[in-house]
């Protein structure tokens, strides 16, 4: 997919002291009370999948050395989080390394799955450092890293078993992206792995199920031009259901799927950005349908979600979004 990129503005130079601070040695803690961990509530697999999309992110921006690391330390959580009795992950976890159940949530899984699929397809993990070092980390010599992502594509391989009985709009999204980021792995050759190249046309197939369970459960939202949304509250990671029609719509030839993903992003942006502000819904209520929208708790990985949306779209299907929502993404990332 061709991303607009004339979209993307400068930030700040990576700073990890906060992320790092939050490692502990079986996890990464949920929460801290300013520079207080809070030791009570633990870690959680949705946290260290997210972490982990995140090391991924900066390595290219700092070097693999100082992402290599904690790299191997998020997925090693990721391999105690699954659970082959049930095939599924676990979620939350005490500060002594106890599981609190059995399995997690419908999103959790997906969430791990996802991670494990950009972890597994990345690239650069099975390459020397473009900064210059062929070391990952100062403990983790590159080839060890490679193995991580071979193991961490078998795992994901795992993850898909229990899947054809998910529901959650999220779950399926997700999963539906880590399909994605496999099949365009798959397109790199050698890199991609032997097992993801013979395994393509069953990708793909299992994809088109995907893109068709998300049109289903989608499509009904354009009987209401007020309620755009397919479920019967906006929660949180709304842009995840736009990117998955995407980028499912793209690689399948699917039209109907682009088409459909930009018109929830048109009613969604009409929401959520305000006088060149981006608002996105609060946590503390969130936004049930013919209901009120909860505007405290707003979370951070809204405008996550917002930006890789926005950065994945071509210059047709920005012009395919109404002139409001142009215009108010252009306010937004002040273009």
């Amino acid at each position: 997919m061709t991303a607009n990129t004339s979209i993307l503005f400068p930030l700040y130079a990576v700073n990890r002291t906060h992320l790092e601070a939050l490692h502990s040695e079986y996890g990464l803690f949920q929460h801290t009370s300013r520079a207080k961990l809070d030791l009570p509530n633990g870690t959680c697999t949705d946290d260290v999948a997210r972490a982990l999309l995140v090391d991924l992110a900066h390595g290219p921006q700092v070097g693999w050395a100082a992402v290599g690391e904690s790299i191997a330390h998020l997925f090693g959580y990721l391999v105690a989080a699954y659970n082959p009795e049930t095939g599924r992950f676990r979620n939350f976890r005490t500060t002594k390394g106890e599981w609190l159940e059995l399995q997690g949530s419908e999103d959790t899984h997906a969430r791990a799955g996802f991670a494990l699929a950009a972890l597994g397809t990345c690239a650069a993990c099975a390459k020397p450092d473009s900064r210059g070092s062929d070391l990952p980390a100062p403990d983790l010599p590159a080839s060890d890293l490679r193995t991580i992502r071979t193991q961490a594509l078998a795992l994901w391989q795992q993850t898909l078993l229990p899947l054809t009985n998910f529901t959650s709009l999220r779950a399926v999204a997700m999963v539906s992206l880590g399909y994605d980021l496999v099949l365009a792995g798959a397109e790199d050759g050698p890199e991609a792995g032997a097992g993801v190249t013979r395994a393509r046309p069953k990708l793909e197939t299992q994809l088109e199920q995907l893109g068709g369970w998300l049109f289903t459960h989608c499509v009904a939202a354009r009987q209401d031009s007020a309620w755009r949304w397919p479920e019967a509250t906006l929660t949180y990671e709304s842009a995840l259901v736009v990117r998955a029609l995407l980028t499912a719509g793209s690689r399948l030839a699917r039209p109907e799927l682009t088409s459909l993903g930009l018109e929830i992003f048109d009613w969604l942006l009409s929401h959520e950005i305000t006088d060149g502000l981006f608002v996105p819904i609060g946590n503390q209520g969130w936004w049930p349908r013919g209901g009120s929208r909860a505007f405290f708790d707003q979370q951070p990985i809204e405008a996550y979600d917002l930006t890789l949306t926005a950065i994945c779209l071509s210059a047709d299907w920005l012009y395919a979004l109404s002139r409001g929502s142009r215009s108010g993404l252009r306010l937004v990332f002040r273009l």
